[in-house]
């Protein structure tokens, strides 16, 4: 967050991109039991992913970074 602060501060946009939901909130397939394997979202999960995100922007909020994007 330190580096999105600076670069906010010097007049860059700051963007923030999901890669992949945690762990918890992912299907485990039978066959795949490493958890750096990038299972796909369970879609009993879908808010929790949502709330997750949401809690990231209000996280960058907190640190005077607005997000663009």
């Amino acid at each position: 967050m330190s580096n999105a602060v600076a670069a906010q501060a010097r007049g860059a946009r700051v963007f923030a991109s999901a890669w992949s939901p945690p762990a918890s909130l992912k299907i485990v397939h039978p066959e795949r039991r490493d958890p750096l394997w990038s299972g796909r979202l369970n879609p009993e999960h879908y808010a929790a992913y949502a709330q997750y995100l949401n809690a990231y922007i209000r996280y960058a909020a907190s640190r005077g970074v607005a997000l663009q994007a």
